[in-house]
């Protein structure tokens, strides 16, 4: 099964408007506890990729998030944040994370849609809801990019050997060329066009 950030972001978008009760409950924090690594660690648990968060663990604590992403070598720079990348922030600007989110959308350079868990318009890192917030990289300590799983795809070079061994085997058992498989078809094309 191929995950991506985009799916993440689809599980995420489903509880836009929530509070905190059911990831309280998913996590088995109590009730009132922060939420917003819980919440991230939830969406990834329902989305079927509890393994790209936390290396499949549990945390509620947004540095221990930073320190797996440092460890892990699933930084990138801030201005190259994707959908479904996690986005840390530090608001006092005292280099320890105090939130989390999802990047939903990169709306300029420096700008990012996201959706969090526990935030609100007034107070960012502990609202009560999942909404979605627009974020400038200013108070943001750093993104990591879970390590998705990616469809396998084959170079135009590794299909053309592939096809001309197929190819030499068909000859060899003596399928006339006349009659060529569409495998070979498709071959003649994509040598043709030069894809």
């Amino acid at each position: 099964r191929v995950m991506t950030g985009d799916k993440i972001i689809d599980t995420a978008k489903r509880y836009l408007g929530d509070g905190g009760a059911k990831f309280w409950a998913d996590y088995g924090l109590p009730k009132g506890s922060h939420w917003c690594c819980a919440f991230v660690w939830d969406i990834f648990r329902m989305a079927g990729a509890s393994e790209l968060f936390y290396a499949g663990k549990k945390t509620a604590y947004c540095p221990e998030v930073v320190n797996w992403g440092r460890k892990n070598d699933l930084i990138v720079p801030l201005t190259e944040g994707r959908p479904g990348d996690l986005i840390l922030f530090d608001w006092n600007h005292d280099g320890v994370a105090d939130h989390i989110g999802i990047i939903e959308k990169q709306l300029d350079k420096n700008i990012y849609r996201t959706i969090e868990g526990n935030t609100a318009v007034g107070n960012d890192s502990n609202g009560g809801e999942v909404m979605r917030r627009t974020r400038d990289t200013n108070t943001v300590c750093c993104i990591i990019r879970p390590r998705y799983y990616e469809e396998e795809k084959m170079s135009y070079a590794d299909f053309k050997e592939y096809m001309d061994k197929y190819n030499a085997e068909l000859a060899a058992k003596g399928v006339p060329q006349d009659k060529k498989s569409w495998q070979y078809q498709a071959w003649e094309f994509v040598t043709m066009t030069d894809i």
